[in-house]
């Protein structure tokens, strides 16, 4: 590179830097100072984002330099690393007068360290850890539960949505047990309900309603009878009747059934299907229901998960705390955990809307005002659906990016080896999501009754490919035939 472009590529970083350099902590805010330092450089990392850097990434690869693409978690360092370097080329002194900083040492040792905080030990072989989400049976079948610690379960996920307390305090102590007897620390993590919307069909005898494109159904409040089983059903939160407009989309089971609002009056929406599968699709009890572009004012916490709390509070390690959405709603976490006294509790926030994506810089300033170990889980199926699929991609590397920089641990959830799980044979693009999945901190498994099956499988790639991939970096291991 000639030497009016390193001089070029020199006051262009220390522009940045400037820029950086000038990013203050916001004054109502008061980080905890060990964590002040992660604060500030997820503010580092958010302002770099306001402006295009990408002219300035192509200069720096034609110097073999770092291109500040694996940077998030020390960016104000890189930079001074970068400017130090080009000063170099240019045999001129680097006479810029350094702020204090976290180091990329320091900034990998303080992820490793909120990891541990918040999910345990890693394994000896391998980095990733693995949550399980327990189903049903597990209350009454000991030995399933011992099955998945043996075979290297780092943490059980109990839903509060599903099964009572009964069954929950059964399932905690199947896993105390089990843990206990094999030396393995694992913890138990239990899921906030949030105000799910669902389905509810308007007859207890049928199982199902078969949905095909182009049929016209309806929600009904709960006041007015159900007059066509076939294509008439209600919703667990009919509130939404008098929020919904005509135009928006709406989503059934995971976004499996697409439909247009159609008509609405006091009573009951009209709903257009514009998409499902082909032969139809059967639509049952208990799916979820997503308005993505309707204001229904829901908050994070229903009643139910502050009852529910109290068990959660008594029995887990961990809250994950669905729907929240704002800092606001963070807030009446903590009022909920200082009321019980729970507030050494590990929290995991479940982004899985446009609204917790568009406030996770705010969210995740928030969680630095506190002593506890925080975590965030990208829940794949309600936030796809949100944001729409063309953008699921992009938004789930910018969590991964944003927490990062915040050296927050990230649990990558949703359908991961879903088809593994349920019909025993994996896709090839479940396979690639694994490889995405390496650069988060654990991931989560769903149910299905091959889940043992996944267990032993997804131990054996992660102990295998961590080699090739750390985070977001790619390594070069000694390239091997294959057996």
């Amino acid at each position: 590179m000639k030497t009016k472009q390193l001089n070029e590529l020199k006051k262009e970083l220390e522009t940045i830097i400037t820029l950086l350099e000038q990013v203050v902590l916001p004054s109502d805010l008061n980080p905890i100072e060990r964590k002040r330092a992660s604060a500030q450089n997820l503010l580092h990392y958010i302002a770099i984002r306001k402006i295009d850097v990408s002219g300035l990434q192509k200069q720096l690869k034609k110097i073999g330099a770092s291109r500040l693409a694996r940077s998030e978690d020390h960016m104000l360092q890189s930079l001074y690393l970068l400017h130090r370097l080009v000063c170099g080329l240019l045999n001129v002194p680097d006479h810029l007068k350094k702020q204090k900083r976290i180091t990329i040492a320091r900034a990998e040792k303080k992820l490793n360290k909120n990891t541990k905080r918040l999910l345990g030990r890693k394994s000896r072989v391998k980095r990733v850890r693995l949550m399980v989400t327990m189903p049903s049976e597990a209350a009454n079948n000991y030995q399933m539960i011992e099955d998945f610690v043996v075979q290297g379960m780092n943490c059980a996920r109990i839903n509060c949505a599903h099964d009572t307390e009964t069954e929950w305090i059964a399932m905690v102590e199947h896993i105390r047990k089990a843990a206990l007897k094999h030396n393995r620390f694992v913890t138990i993590a239990m899921d906030l309900s949030g105000p799910k919307i669902r389905t509810v069909l308007g007859s207890e005898n049928l199982k199902y309603m078969t949905i095909n494109e182009g049929d016209y159904i309806e929600i009904i409040d709960d006041s007015e009878p159900i007059l066509n089983i076939e294509k008439q059903l209600r919703c667990s939160f009919p509130d939404i009747i008098s929020k919904v407009k005509p135009g928006e989309h709406i989503y059934f089971d995971d976004g499996k059934i697409e439909g247009t609002i159609a008509s609405v009056d006091a009573k009951k929406i009209g709903i257009n299907i514009k998409r499902c599968k082909i032969n139809g699709e059967k639509l049952k009890t208990d799916k979820g229901i997503n308005l993505p572009e309707s204001n229904l004012g829901i908050a994070g916490l229903t009643p139910k998960d502050k009852m529910d709390f109290a068990i959660i509070a008594k029995y887990a390690d961990i809250v994950n705390f669905s729907f929240v959405n704002t800092t606001e709603d963070l807030e009446d976490l903590f009022q909920l955990m200082e009321f019980h006294n729970a507030n050494n509790l590990g929290v995991i926030l479940k982004i899985e809307t446009k609204q917790a994506y568009n406030n996770l810089k705010d969210i995740l300033l928030t969680t630095k005002t506190k002593t506890n170990a925080f975590g965030v889980m990208i829940a794949r199926g309600d936030l796809a659906i949100e944001v729409g699929w063309q953008n699921i991609g992009r938004v789930q590397n910018e969590i991964l990016r944003m927490c990062t920089a915040a050296h927050t641990p990230v649990i990558w959830a949703t359908q991961v080896l879903e088809n593994l799980a349920k019909k025993g044979i994996p896709s090839r693009s479940e396979m690639s999501d694994i490889n995405n999945a390496l650069k988060a901190e654990c991931i989560m498994l769903n149910k299905g009754p091959y889940i043992l099956e996944v267990i032993q499988f997804l131990n054996e790639v992660l102990r295998n490919e961590e080699s090739f991939q750390n985070k977001n970096e790619a390594m070069l291991p000694e390239l091997k035939r294959l057996k």
